[in-house]
């Protein structure tokens, strides 16, 4: 089982998905399940975060650990200078080159889209 981060695509080249949030494979070593934003300007830059325990100790069972790593931004962003593609679920995939932003296609139903993300 893998674990998913979310990225804000917030770059032209998305299209009709500029704007939204979709989920990648993890982009490891980062804390797994960590949000991303590829900018405008075509840069993946982690939104850093760290994580406080705001779970309810008079909660029972499972209910109990909710919230006990709940992720608060600092407002600090890290450039992470990625080189390859990067696979988003059921939506395409994106290419960096140098760590810049440089091309998208979307899915197409191809049994190839089915790659996780690739590092070139």
């Amino acid at each position: 089982m893998s674990v998913s981060d979310d990225v804000l695509c917030n770059h032209p080249l998305f299209g009709e998905h500029t704007g939204e949030t979709h989920q990648a494979c993890s982009l490891a070593p980062v804390f797994p399940g960590d949000t991303y934003e590829i900018t405008a300007s075509g840069r993946l830059e982690l939104l850093v975060a760290t994580y406080e325990d705001r779970s309810d100790p008079n909660s029972e069972g499972w209910a109990r650990l909710a919230g006990a790593l709940t992720p608060v931004f600092t407002g600090e962003r890290r450039d992470l200078s990625y080189h390859g593609w990067l696979v988003f679920t059921g939506v395409g995939r994106a290419k960096f080159t140098d760590g810049t932003f440089v091309a998208f296609e979307p899915e197409t139903g191809d049994p190839g889209d089915a790659t996780v993300g690739e590092r070139n």
